[in-house]
């Protein structure tokens, strides 16, 4: 099981990427999918 804090520190990353990428949650997502 994934811990809180991992979870959270996750989370954050996938935001700043987001950011620095100019994509939403569901693009990148769809591309980890691949």
């Amino acid at each position: 099981m994934i811990s809180q804090r991992r979870e959270d520190s996750e989370r954050e990353h996938l935001d700043q990427f987001c950011q620095a990428t100019g994509g939403t949650k569901t693009d990148v997502l769809r591309e980890l999918i691949r």
